[in-house]
């Protein structure tokens, strides 16, 4: 496996069809996604690849429920993708409940899919839905202070 932005001969061979590519900006939950200096110098790669049929911005925030929300990680997004004119997903479960703002073009209901909200007093008691079983896909390093996860 690659390290993430490090290419890979299998990396570099254009696919049999065009990719719908999402690309991630780093917003402070530092898991996943292109720091944000890193952001352009890859959308440029991609764009030259010739190998997306469509390229959409994207962030997760790791704070949407929590009292300091989502304000700092919209601020560090809309800087970094100010004048990039493709579409953008921002809200996840916690956005698309409490910060209509952050709806953007598209929005990722993710533990919302399975009946859960982020607000602790709309949470439904419910036994257990599912389970996930999965590898490790990266490891990145965070500067002092910060978390790689929610509540970062």
């Amino acid at each position: 496996m690659a390290r993430l932005g490090v290419p890979t001969q299998r990396a570099a061979e254009r696919p049999e069809r065009p990719l719908d590519v999402w690309l991630k900006v780093n917003t402070g939950m530092n898991r996943l996604g292109f720091a944000p200096a890193r952001l352009r110098p890859a959308l440029e790669r991609v764009k030259k690849s010739g190998a997306a049929r469509s390229i959409t911005l994207m962030t997760h925030f790791g704070n949407a429920d929590a009292p300091q929300g989502i304000a700092e990680a919209m601020r560090r997004f809309q800087a970094t993708t100010r004048g990039l004119r493709f579409p953008r997903s921002l809200a996840n479960s916690a956005g698309i409940f409490g910060h209509p703002e952050s709806h953007a073009d598209i929005a990722r209901l993710g533990i919302g899919l399975y009946g859960a909200t982020p607000n602790e007093e709309e949470r439904p008691v419910a036994g257990r839905t599912a389970a996930g079983k999965a590898r490790a896909v990266t490891r990145a390093w965070a500067p002092g202070g910060d978390c790689a996860a929610y509540l970062a």
